[in-house]
């Protein structure tokens, strides 16, 4: 007996011929196998709930790093812009016998005294913060003047102000309370700051003279 495998429509056939010719197809026997379909891998209800542990880990860390980075360049960049207005304000106002009496934000924006990285609108300096603002004002007669950042993140006040309080200031405030006096406290306590930077948002005002 011979037997002989064809593909019709997508299946193997086995062909089982006792006697064949062309005019008697009914002695043929066709026996159709259907081969059975492929097992496709999958994940089980585990193996799921760990891939989206692992997922979710990654996705926490990738948030603190990108969050970290952004607090550092943010201190940085603020730090950066206070000294820069420290200078260009003392830089202007060496020669005055007044002294700072007549400084204002709107004077040191007219004066090009803002550093380029902070905006303008109108007759005020925005920070990089969302709703911040930066304030300049005259102090003890003319004789100091203060910068005033508001809606400072509580991570980025207490850098800054660890990064300022040893330059030319006379007292660092958060809200209105002193943290630093280059005269009576000259020395940054690190609990007194956390203390002072705990809120979501803080004010920061600079004294310098």
């Amino acid at each position: 007996m011979k037997k002989s495998t064809i593909i019709n429509n997508g299946l193997e056939q086995d062909i089982n011929i006792s006697s064949i010719n062309s005019n008697d197809i009914s002695a043929t026997q066709i026996k159709s196998r259907r081969k059975p379909p492929l097992k496709y891998a999958g994940f089980n209800a585990l193996e799921l709930m760990l891939v989206l542990a692992v997922i979710a880990v990654g996705i926490g860390v990738a948030i603190r790093t990108m969050t970290g980075n952004s607090n550092s360049q943010n201190t940085n960049q603020m730090v950066s812009d206070v000294t820069a207005l420290v200078g260009n304000i003392k830089s202007s106002y060496t020669s005055s016998t007044a002294g700072y009496t007549t400084l204002t934000t709107d004077t040191a924006i007219q004066g090009a005294l803002i550093p380029t990285d902070l905006k303008t609108n109108g007759t005020t300096v925005q920070n990089q913060f969302q709703s911040g603002t930066v304030a300049l004002a005259s102090e003890n007669n003319g004789e100091a003047f203060s910068i005033t950042y508001t809606a400072v993140p509580s991570a980025i006040c207490n850098k800054a102000i660890a990064s300022l309080a040893s330059s030319s200031f006379v007292t660092i405030s958060v809200g209105g309370t002193a943290i630093y006096d280059a005269i009576n406290a000259p020395t940054i306590d690190a609990a007194t700051v956390a203390g002072a930077c705990n809120n979501a948002t803080n004010t920061i005002a600079f004294v310098a003279s």
